[in-house]
Protein backbone atom coordinates (compact mmCIF):
# COMPACT_ATOMS: atom_id res chain seq x y z
CA UNK A 1 0.00 0.00 0.00
CA UNK A 2 1.41 3.17 -0.97
CA UNK A 3 0.91 6.68 0.78
CA UNK A 4 -0.91 9.47 -1.65
CA UNK A 5 1.78 12.47 0.57
CA UNK A 6 -0.46 14.89 -1.55
CA UNK A 7 -3.62 14.32 0.00
CA UNK A 8 -1.63 13.92 3.40
CA UNK A 9 0.03 17.71 3.01
CA UNK A 10 -3.68 18.82 1.58
CA UNK A 11 -5.37 17.54 4.65
CA UNK A 12 -2.73 18.79 6.95
CA UNK A 13 -2.74 22.32 5.18
CA UNK A 14 -6.74 22.38 5.80
CA UNK A 15 -6.27 21.66 9.15
CA UNK A 16 -3.72 24.28 9.57
CA UNK A 17 -6.16 26.50 7.62
CA UNK A 18 -9.07 25.74 9.61
CA UNK A 19 -7.31 26.21 13.07
CA UNK A 20 -5.95 29.86 11.54
CA UNK A 21 -10.01 30.73 10.55
CA UNK A 22 -11.04 29.87 13.81
CA UNK A 23 -8.65 31.99 15.89
CA UNK A 24 -8.74 34.84 13.64
CA UNK A 25 -12.64 34.82 13.91
CA UNK A 26 -12.71 34.16 17.91
CA UNK A 27 -9.77 37.21 18.43
CA UNK A 28 -11.65 39.52 15.85
CA UNK A 29 -8.28 39.96 13.55
CA UNK A 30 -7.59 40.12 10.35
CA UNK A 31 -4.33 37.98 9.71
CA UNK A 32 -3.71 34.95 11.60
CA UNK A 33 -0.43 33.09 9.80
CA UNK A 34 1.37 29.87 10.64
CA UNK A 35 5.11 30.31 10.58
CA UNK A 36 8.15 27.81 10.62
CA UNK A 37 11.09 29.63 11.58
CA UNK A 38 14.66 28.21 10.95
CA UNK A 39 17.88 29.91 11.33
CA UNK A 40 17.27 33.79 10.23
CA UNK A 41 13.99 32.46 7.87
CA UNK A 42 10.88 33.21 8.58
CA UNK A 43 8.19 31.01 6.03
CA UNK A 44 5.04 31.36 5.98
CA UNK A 45 3.55 27.45 6.19
CA UNK A 46 -0.30 28.64 6.31
CA UNK A 47 -2.23 31.83 6.14
CA UNK A 48 -6.06 33.39 6.69
CA UNK A 49 -6.41 36.40 5.98
CA UNK A 50 -8.30 39.39 4.62
CA UNK A 51 -5.50 41.60 4.64
CA UNK A 52 -2.87 40.78 1.61
CA UNK A 53 -0.04 40.30 3.83
CA UNK A 54 1.78 37.00 2.98
CA UNK A 55 1.43 34.04 0.76
CA UNK A 56 2.60 30.25 1.61
CA UNK A 57 6.14 29.61 1.04
CA UNK A 58 6.93 33.36 1.16
CA UNK A 59 10.13 33.56 3.02
CA UNK A 60 11.26 36.45 4.68
CA UNK A 61 14.28 37.87 7.42
CA UNK A 62 13.33 36.76 11.00
CA UNK A 63 14.68 40.80 11.49
CA UNK A 64 11.71 42.25 9.73
CA UNK A 65 9.14 39.88 11.65
CA UNK A 66 6.87 40.88 15.02
CA UNK A 67 7.84 37.17 15.83
CA UNK A 68 11.01 37.75 16.19
CA UNK A 69 10.01 38.94 19.99
CA UNK A 70 8.47 35.70 20.66
CA UNK A 71 11.15 33.63 19.70
CA UNK A 72 13.43 35.90 22.27
CA UNK A 73 11.28 35.40 25.01
CA UNK A 74 9.89 31.95 23.58
CA UNK A 75 6.48 33.17 25.30
CA UNK A 76 3.49 34.89 23.47
CA UNK A 77 4.27 38.69 22.99
CA UNK A 78 1.06 40.90 22.13
CA UNK A 79 -0.04 44.12 21.61
CA UNK A 80 -3.47 45.75 21.84
CA UNK A 81 -2.39 49.10 20.73
CA UNK A 82 1.01 48.48 18.62
CA UNK A 83 1.67 51.88 17.76
CA UNK A 84 1.90 53.27 21.20
CA UNK A 85 5.16 51.19 21.75
CA UNK A 86 7.90 53.39 21.25
CA UNK A 87 11.11 50.68 20.71
CA UNK A 88 8.40 49.16 17.61
CA UNK A 89 7.53 52.44 15.80
CA UNK A 90 10.60 52.18 13.23
CA UNK A 91 10.16 48.41 12.92
CA UNK A 92 9.46 46.87 8.95
CA UNK A 93 6.01 45.65 9.91
CA UNK A 94 4.78 48.67 11.99
CA UNK A 95 6.31 51.24 8.88
CA UNK A 96 5.07 49.43 5.82
CA UNK A 97 1.52 48.00 7.31
CA UNK A 98 0.82 49.97 10.46
CA UNK A 99 -1.09 47.56 12.41
CA UNK A 100 -2.91 48.26 15.61
CA UNK A 101 -3.64 44.67 17.34
CA UNK A 102 -0.63 41.73 17.20
CA UNK A 103 0.03 38.49 19.08
CA UNK A 104 1.84 35.89 18.65
CA UNK A 105 2.47 32.72 20.35
CA UNK A 106 5.58 30.00 19.93
CA UNK A 107 4.23 27.14 18.26
CA UNK A 108 6.29 23.48 19.73
CA UNK A 109 7.57 20.73 17.86
CA UNK A 110 9.60 18.09 19.69
CA UNK A 111 10.23 20.17 22.50
CA UNK A 112 11.57 22.73 20.65
CA UNK A 113 10.12 26.26 19.30
CA UNK A 114 9.02 25.20 15.93
CA UNK A 115 7.73 28.90 14.72
CA UNK A 116 4.77 30.83 15.07
CA UNK A 117 1.09 31.79 15.22
CA UNK A 118 0.97 35.41 14.83
CA UNK A 119 -1.87 37.23 14.17
CA UNK A 120 -2.41 40.96 13.55
CA UNK A 121 -5.24 43.99 12.54
CA UNK A 122 -5.47 47.09 10.98
CA UNK A 123 -8.74 47.96 12.80
CA UNK A 124 -7.94 49.14 16.31
CA UNK A 125 -9.18 47.32 19.15
CA UNK A 126 -11.80 48.51 22.04
CA UNK A 127 -9.63 46.62 24.41
CA UNK A 128 -7.04 44.88 25.43
CA UNK A 129 -6.37 40.92 25.04
CA UNK A 130 -7.61 39.18 28.10
CA UNK A 131 -6.63 36.28 29.80
CA UNK A 132 -9.24 33.75 27.93
CA UNK A 133 -8.48 35.37 24.65
CA UNK A 134 -4.31 35.18 25.38
CA UNK A 135 -5.43 30.97 26.16
CA UNK A 136 -7.16 30.70 23.14
CA UNK A 137 -4.36 31.53 20.90
CA UNK A 138 -2.23 29.35 22.82
CA UNK A 139 -4.48 26.58 22.50
CA UNK A 140 -4.61 26.85 18.52
CA UNK A 141 -0.73 27.17 18.95
CA UNK A 142 -1.10 23.95 20.53
CA UNK A 143 -3.03 22.65 17.58
CA UNK A 144 -0.72 23.84 14.92
CA UNK A 145 1.81 21.87 16.81
CA UNK A 146 -0.08 18.75 16.65
CA UNK A 147 -0.63 19.07 12.76
CA UNK A 148 2.99 18.62 12.90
Amino acid sequence: MTTDHTTTKNTTASRQNDILQKIRDNLSMEMALFSHIYGNVYEVVSVVSEIPIANVGDKLDLNDCLCLQVLQNKASVYYHKINTIEELREHPVIQAMQPESYIGVPVYHSGEIFGTLSMLSLTPRSHAFTELEIEQARAAADALSATL
